[in-house]
């Protein structure tokens, strides 16, 4: 499937009543795989204490509904939206069916 076909078809289900934020394509970090999804971003501050200094950063992270998901994503994968592409550095099962991945831009 290629980026266009799966973007294509996220843009379709965005436009159903029953929206779940942004149309993204999940892809395999080797690439032997992709599915299109529905996510909602979020950029959220957080104090990292490094050797004794507090810096500030951004994490990049979005959330899935498991049971909307082909598979579930797993580190190193890439979600990809538009343009953009993120690498997934970390994920947590929240536990009430929601998926989150922490995101890094991809280099």
């Amino acid at each position: 499937m290629s980026f266009d076909s799966a973007f294509a078809g996220a843009h379709e289900t965005m436009c159903s009543p029953a929206i779940f934020g942004t149309p993204v394509v999940i892809r395999r970090g080797d690439g032997s795989a992709e599915f299109a999804a529905q996510g909602v971003f979020m950029d959220n501050g957080e104090e990292v204490d490094v050797e004794g200094v507090p810096i500030s950063t951004n994490v990049h992270t979005i959330d899935l509904r498991k049971d909307a998901l082909e598979w579930e994503p797993q580190m190193q994968d890439l979600v990809i939206d538009g343009p953009q592409t993120w690498v997934v550095a970390n994920l947590t099962d929240e536990g009430q069916g929601i998926l989150t991945l922490m995101l890094h831009k991809e280099d």
